[in-house]
């Protein structure tokens, strides 16, 4: 433990924490007495201490029977007395260094310290069946407030305690992250991490392994005296959690549209108010979305079918199914009249009004990755995997003409305004601009 003076900008002291006796006992919680800046006290697996500094020497004191614990969160309630949480779902209430009482949390709705009852100290032999338990058996994120204090206890689950005098807390409220469908439906995702308080400690604030912020009200017309579960809020906006699998802008309005490939949803955000403007959840997975020009229409690709829907208030209405599996690149024409959708090494054109498909573009042998029209929409570019980029003619349905280059992993293609160049990004840190079937110019670019 090193002992760091922030307004000298030193290491004042240290004290070893490892146990030679125990290699299992490793200390990774930490909790600095809030009136008494000489007094510490530090946990972990096996092992609990309080500490005092005097003359940069660092000493034990008090209860330090944890050989048999667990340690896994603390938190001081003044400067006399520390709650300390257990992988087991224990809690110890400890007074000026000496253990008071040992609270079992999932029996426990009052708690009066000012009374000490009998408990049971976990013995050496409940060591082996220690190595089964869950982390939603642990007493975690342990928070203390002038009004009482809170702890995470079981998956997504935030249990509030109110002090109500002195030595006395009641259970008042128990806060839960709501329920959210993903691809592999982990447990993982609701342990939570971090808890705190707002400094007019009305709000909880927590972060689970969920790539989102959530909070709770703790004091108002919800309080209640017989708990029950309440659902935390969301802060901000709903989020992916996992990749975006696909992105789209909409030309005529301030809105894009995303799909996640692990939470299986489609979102429409406006990037002016920078807030969300539908979530629709699915079933399935979803491979990609491309957005209508005038934001009215869309297209997204499930696993067994590429869905044409118009975009409502607040859902997705399907309109027309066309038979391409796993479509992951699809785009609509600038003009919104077109659209052109990969089916693995082939590229199909349909009509937006009446679904006919005029044109099959037939040329790749590997997999087609980039599809881009020109803002005439008279010309398609295509990028496949096997380092071919094919220019087609949407007058016509043929290839006008063609570059190949296998023995370079090509990335990304664009068009000039005008159309006369390509552009491609390779895996040799060079963007090559190609006109007429030959490379015309090398750009280097280089990473910062």
């Amino acid at each position: 433990m090193l002992f760091y003076n922030w307004e000298k900008g030193k290491v004042e002291s240290t004290f070893k924490l490892a146990n030679p006796q125990n290699p299992l006992a490793i200390a990774d919680v930490l909790s600095c007495n809030p009136t008494d800046a000489t007094v510490v006290a530090v946990g972990g697996a096996y092992t609990f201490k309080f500490l005092i500094i005097s003359d940069s020497i660092w000493r034990p004191y008090g209860f330090a029977k944890a050989e048999n614990l667990l340690v896994c969160s603390m938190a001081w309630l003044d400067g006399d007395r520390l709650m300390v949480g257990t992988d087991d779902g224990r809690m110890l209430y400890l007074e000026n260094g000496d253990l008071k009482n040992v609270y079992r949390m999932t029996d426990t709705v009052t708690m009066n310290l000012k009374i000490r009852e009998e408990y049971v100290m976990p013995t050496v032999a409940s060591l082996e069946i220690r190595e089964d338990i869950i982390w939603q058996q642990n007493i975690r994120c342990l928070i203390a407030f002038p009004r009482g204090f809170a702890y995470a206890h079981g998956g997504g689950t935030i249990v509030l305690f109110e002090k109500e005098g002195k030595h006395n807390y009641t259970k008042r409220n128990i806060y839960m992250i709501p329920q959210r469908m993903v691809k592999d439906d982990d447990p993982n995702l609701y342990k939570i991490h971090t808890i705190n308080v707002n400094p007019s400690f009305d709000q909880l604030i927590v972060t689970t392994s969920w790539s989102q912020l959530y909070y709770a009200m703790l004091w108002g017309p919800n309080l209640q005296m017989d708990p029950e579960p309440q659902k935390m809020e969301i802060m901000g906006q709903p989020l992916h959690h996992g990749s975006i699998s696909g992105l789209s802008m909409c030309a005529w309005k301030p809105v894009f549209m995303t799909c996640g490939e692990f939470d299986h949803s489609v979102r429409l955000w406006d990037f002016e108010t920078e807030s969300l403007i539908m979530l629709k959840q699915y079933d399935e997975d979803i491979f990609s979305v491309a957005l209508h020009p005038m934001g009215l229409f869309c297209l997204i690709g499930f696993t067994d079918k590429l869905r044409f829907m118009s975009i409502l208030i607040d859902d997705l209405l399907p309109m027309h199914e066309i038979a391409i599996r796993n479509c992951k690149t699809v785009r609509f024409s600038h003009n919104g009249h077109l659209f052109a959708a990969v089916n693995v090494n082939i590229i199909q054109v349909y009509t937006t009004i009446g679904f006919s498909n005029p044109f099959v573009l037939k040329g790749h042998t590997g997999k087609v990755k980039t599809l881009l029209w020109s803002q005439t929409d008279l010309k398609i570019l295509s990028l496949g995997a096997e380092g071919s980029i094919y220019e087609w003619n949407m007058t016509t349905g043929t290839r006008s003409s063609e570059f190949i280059w296998k023995a370079i992993v090509l990335h990304d293609i664009a068009f000039s305004s005008d159309t006369s160049f390509i552009y491609c990004i390779a895996q040799d840190d060079q963007i090559r601009e190609i006109k007429e079937s030959e490379v015309y110019l090398d750009i280097f670019y280089f990473y910062f």
